[in-house]
């Protein structure tokens, strides 16, 4: 499987660099940047570690120990906070207790404000569907790190 390979392509062309562009950055030669890219040609550590800061993704997931990019990651982050404020506004709400001592205005704009973060979630999760859609092997399932075995036992 060309997981490193396919998304060091993804990401370079996401970033809109050429592969010359990449090649300068980490100090080697074109040519031998399009044989990493093409799968015939691993980086040595030094070229490796120095993706991230040109690329702006971590190693783990270039390589598919993750498969979640950093945006995707802040995405999950955001409709789960919004979830949570969804269900606590809702909770409210619906409470009996609360409806009998809370205004009917203040009813009404915590119902806009839960209305507001609902359309908000889903443009989250529907602008995190068509991220996922892009990602080189999203679906693939990372190696979980307890059964990683030493190479050289």
């Amino acid at each position: 499987m060309k997981i490193f390979p396919a998304r060091l392509k993804w990401l370079r062309e996401k970033a809109g660099l050429t592969q010359k562009q990449v090649a300068d950055h980490v100090g080697m030669s074109p040519q031998g940047y399009g044989k990493i890219e093409k799968g015939d040609r691993e980086p040595n550590l030094e070229v490796l570690a120095s993706f991230p800061s040109l690329l702006g993704e971590s190693v783990d997931f270039m390589i598919g120990v993750t498969s979640e990019t950093r945006q995707i990651s802040e995405l999950k982050r955001e409709i789960n906070r919004l979830s949570e404020l969804i269900h606590a506004g809702q909770k409210q709400i619906f409470d009996p207790a609360y409806r009998e001592q809370t205004h009917e205005i203040i009813l009404a704009s915590l119902n806009e404000l839960l209305g507001t973060h609902i359309e908000k979630r889903l443009r989250l999760q529907t602008r995190l569907e068509e991220i996922i859609r892009n990602v080189p092997f999203h679906n693939y399932e990372p190696i979980p790190k307890g059964d990683l075995k030493k190479t050289d036992e």
